[in-house]
């Protein structure tokens, strides 16, 4: 399997949902990431597709919730956000307690927030993968066109129709698309090597329906400066939050500070991870939804 296990990526954004009231914990279907049967991106991961590096582990693990949970992530797009940005931050501030460090390291890393990931740029890292997808497919499409196997009408623009020839402006563009690949798997004698033809078969097939269900969930998240506010309204709530959970000495370890027990014993990272999502202390938790 490339990039992060599924179920680890799935459990950081139900943390963000669920722990916040905005899920029932029994309703978890939406954010199961699935199969081959179900995950159209679980198929570039499995033979024959698998073969042709289409996208490499950055990008697969950018799209493992959009595509996988793609239900989940349209019904919770600021969870999804949430957890996109936020998550590194409670990663980081879990290191910290792990390497003991001062209560005014761990306060700083809270306060900071996110370095580089917003609610803005990972709306715009959707895109640019919709776009490198379709290349992709169209590279694909050309590939196949030179083995001489067929092709289904639309392929490359994520529907499906009856099989015929390129017709001279989509070979046109289909060829752009294989020249402007610098990937494995897309080197010029690739229309040569039919042992490699199932596996552009298999991508002409799957890239459309992955490209198909990461623009659904861009239509629900729509242009990324609509989102700044939503942005600067929870980095204070997720600040506020991480604050309380990772630097306050937690009352077994109070109770235990004589004897030298550190201030982080008595709760878990899982623990704060669980409480991080959902703790308000009062504070009004935003809305789900587009801002």
């Amino acid at each position: 399997m490339l990039g992060p296990e599924p179920s680890a990526v799935t459990a950081r954004f139900a943390s963000f949902c669920t722990q916040a009231g905005e899920l029932d914990p029994a309703a978890d279907a939406p954010l199961q990431t699935g199969s081959a049967e179900d995950d159209p991106l679980a198929l570039l991961e499995e033979e024959p597709a698998v073969a042709v590096k289409a996208l490499n582990r950055r990008e697969l693990a950018l799209l493992r919730l959009p595509v996988g949970a793609s239900d989940g992530v349209c019904r919770l797009p600021r969870s999804y956000l949430r957890a996109e940005c936020f998550g590194p931050v409670q990663n980081r501030l879990a290191q910290a307690l792990r390497r003991r460090m001062e209560p005014a390291e761990i306060a700083a890393i809270a306060a900071a927030g996110p370095a580089q990931s917003h609610y803005r740029t990972c709306i715009e890292r959707l895109e640019e993968a919709a776009t490198h997808m379709r290349r992709v497919a169209k590279a694909c499409l050309y590939v196949v066109h030179r083995m001489g196997r067929p092709c289904r009408d639309g392929d490359a623009d994520g529907t499906a129709g009856n099989v015929l020839a390129l017709d001279f402006s989509l070979l046109g563009e289909a060829r752009q698309a294989f020249d402007g690949l610098n990937r494995a798997g897309f080197e010029r004698s690739a229309p040569n090597d039919p042992d490699r033809a199932p596996a552009y078969l298999a991508l002409a097939e799957a890239l459309p329906m992955v490209s198909e269900r990461l623009a659904t969930v861009l239509r629900t998240l729509g242009p990324p400066p609509t989102w700044e506010p939503a942005e600067a309204e929870d980095r204070p709530i997720f600040a506020g939050a991480f604050a309380r959970l990772y630097t306050q000495r937690p009352r077994s370890a109070q109770r235990g500070a004589g004897s030298g027990e550190h201030a982080g014993r008595g709760t878990t990272p899982r623990d704060r991870s669980r409480s991080a999502a959902g703790a308000n202390d009062g504070t009004a938790k935003p809305a789900e939804g587009h801002p």
